[in-house]
């Protein structure tokens, strides 16, 4: 059977791969967790279509690209195939299946009639938002190109990460100003449209359970990150301490109570928390110019004892999240790298503005191999140690240099946090169910922020007009330090560095004005606006008021983490109740053969002689141990293979109990 997993003709609609992923989504929730069989209805539709007398697993391949807008790799179809062969459905003869019965009627058409319907939702809001907030008419296509873009940011890496990282059949050109505008859409959607978003969120998920078909590091989703250790890089243990901003702090620390409930070790280098340290000494001292960390500061009024305060409870604040700094491996000659080919290739590649920072980053790439001592991991369950990072750009490079010098072509020394967030979730996505939309709020905060080229451009640019005159201090202490003039560069320029230009930056300065005379103006109207109400209401009815607004939202948002809460506690108390009674019925099937062994001893007769009842239990004993031993010599099946399925199955069914039964009760 042809292997080849190429490109095969590219569907015209784009729509149909936003279509699918919403799709695959559905079908996640009706199935199960078999990430194999969400593909199966796509598969018995294009079965359909394909003569019943001669089908190949290319040929449904090449059916499933053209209808529903996924390249998938071919081997997948294959195993979807063979399934179906096991159940009846197919003869094989020379790599051509035929069709032997009835495939079952498939319901797809009417999921992705509703499907449709969500996609055209979401395309029709995306440009309505574009040109109401921004004067931009997008094209259907161009809304289309966006959104794909953006969801296909959510993809696991691994070997096929840089060469297919997405199920999409050709990701299309977005430009920046059209990524800008769906992060501000998603964004938008997620604080004042909660239906929107979550037509949204069905896509991204979608795309995240593509995953699971693509990678080779998902091939085993049931394994846990037992013997895993992940370094956090600087940025994340910002996060966790709040100092990137309350959606970071969000995002991340799901990712670390995810991962480590699924068994790794967050850890991170004493390296790293020197730089963590420098990094609050410079905000303390001097918090301008130290990016995200200065717009927290900024946006939280923070004063330099309040980040002093964080600097000296830093190492107490990780021993309260489990992370601790751990020794650096020794060095051995035969595990060494090339540190002055990594070093290069950093500089090359990133360009650092702090040379301490590279030497950190580098020095960590180093330790990384000098754990894994040699050994090449096919999988991240098995990779021993990796960096775990914000950085796309230091885990790109880290990828690309241990394909070219360090022969590590699977699983990189440095993955981003994006990436283990999404292939933890494809391993208990019931466990961290908050996780996908959390990951999703925190990218589009990143996004609408200046990168950092671009507001080193701006501040020459204020500080050139500074200079001559054409703006006093305090406008340029205004265009400097206001939240507002941060937005209002972006909204100017719509992200891309090549629109701010000399006149970008009075335009910032004249619509930051307007903004502060309008808030100026929203917060005197307001007062007016409360003594008339003074006038008309008791100050106790203006409270009761108020508080029974904020009991009620309050209690929205208990139910709603309450209910998140317990979906995670059935999931995880399913597990260990699975994980107790397949180890029950392991010890009596080894208490059984244990049994059957003893009595083919010779002095087991002598035992059972004259002992009708022991001569028939013996025999049966004997029997069982013989049939256990004729079926391990013809498939190999063990007693630890029977205690894993047999804790796969109760696992899924006492969870689908526990979870009717809570219904019931509710």
């Amino acid at each position: 059977m042809n292997n080849n997993t190429g490109s095969s003709k590219k569907p015209q609609d784009l729509t149909a791969s936003l279509v699918s992923l919403a799709m695959l989504k559905v079908n996640s929730d009706l199935l199960g967790r078999d990430y194999m069989e969400y593909l199966r209805p796509f598969v018995e539709h294009v079965l359909n279509q394909v003569p019943s007398d001669y089908i190949t697993d290319n040929a449904v391949r090449s059916k499933l690209e053209q209808e529903f807008g996924l390249r998938l790799p071919v081997q997948v179809v294959q195993h979807v195939l063979r399934r179906m062969k096991k159940s009846g459905f197919f003869t094989k003869d020379d790599g051509v299946y035929r069709l032997c019965k009835a495939l079952p009627t498939s319901a797809i058409s009417s999921r992705r009639v509703q499907a449709s319907r969500e996609i055209e939702t979401v395309l029709g809001a995306l440009g309505g938002y574009a040109e109401r907030t921004h004067g931009v008419k997008l094209l259907p296509n161009e809304c289309t190109a966006a959104l794909l873009v953006f969801a296909a940011q959510f993809s696991v890496q691994c070997v096929q990460t840089y060469l297919q990282g997405t199920a999409l059949p050709e990701l299309p050109k977005a430009s920046q100003r059209d990524l800008f505008l769906v992060h501000s859409f998603v964004k938008n959607a997620s604080e004042h449209d909660v239906d929107l978003f979550e037509h949204i969120m069905v896509v991204v998920k979608g795309h995240m359970l593509s995953n699971a078909l693509l990678c080779p590091d998902l091939e085993s989703t049931e394994r846990k990150l037992g013997n895993l250790l992940l370094f956090f890089d600087t940025p994340l243990i910002l996060d966790l301490l709040g100092l990137h901003g309350e959606e970071h702090l969000e995002s991340t620390m799901e990712i670390l109570l995810l991962v480590q409930r699924l068994g790794a070790k967050v850890v991170i280098f004493e390296h790293t928390l020197q730089e963590v340290n420098t990094v609050l000494w410079t905000a303390e001292t001097n918090p301008k110019g130290v990016g995200k960390l200065e717009r927290v500061v900024l946006r939280n009024q923070l004063t330099p004892s309040d980040i002093a305060l964080v600097r000296g409870q830093l190492r107490s604040n990780l021993d309260k999240l489990h992370i601790s700094s751990w020794p650096v491996p020794s060095f051995s000659v035969g595990f060494a790298i090339d540190a002055s080919v990594l070093d290069k290739a950093l500089d090359d590649e990133i360009g650092y503005y702090n040379p301490q920072a590279k030497e950190y980053d580098a020095r960590s790439i180093e330790y990384i191999y000098r754990f894994r001592r040699g050994k090449l991991p096919l999988r991240l369950e098995d990779s021993i140690a990796i960096l775990v990072t914000s950085n796309s750009e230091l885990s790109r490079v880290a990828y690309k240099y241990g394909k070219e010098h360090e022969s590590s072509r699977e699983v990189s020394s440095v993955i981003t946090a994006y990436s283990l967030a999404n292939t933890a979730w494809l391993k208990a996505p019931l466990g961290a169910p908050g996780l996908p939309a959390k990951e999703v709020i925190s990218v589009c905060y990143a996004a609408l922020e200046p990168g950092r080229d671009m507001w080193s451009k701006y501040l020459a640019e204020i500080n050139k007009l500074q200079a001559r005159g054409s703006i006093s201090p305090d406008e340029h202490r205004v265009l400097r330090d206001s939240l507002l003039s941060r937005e209002e560069l972006m909204n100017l320029t719509l992200g891309s560095d090549i629109a701010l230009t000399q006149e970008t930056v009075p335009q910032v300065l004249s619509r930051v004005k307007k903004a502060l005379m309008e808030q100026k103006d929203a917060e005197l109207e307001q007062v007016r606006t409360e003594l008339d109400k003074t006038q008309a209401k008791s100050d106790a009815e203006i409270r009761a008021e108020r508080a029974a607004h904020e009991q009620t939202r309050q209690r929205l948002a208990d139910t709603q983490a309450q209910q998140e809460k317990q979906q995670a506690e059935l999931y995880w108390k399913a597990l260990r109740l699975a994980r107790v009674l397949s180890w029950c019925g392991w010890a009596f099937v080894t208490l059984v053969l244990a049994s059957a062994a003893i009595l083919l001893s010779p002095w087991a007769s002598r035992m059972t002689f004259g002992h009708r009842w022991l001569v028939a239990f013996s025999s049966f004993l004997l029997i069982v141990g013989f049939i256990w031993g004729f079926l391990n010599w013809l498939f190999g099946i063990t007693v630890k293979r029977v205690r894993e399925l047999l804790e796969k199955f109760l696992h899924a069914r006492i969870a689908t109990w526990l979870v009717g039964r809570q219904g019931d009760a509710n």
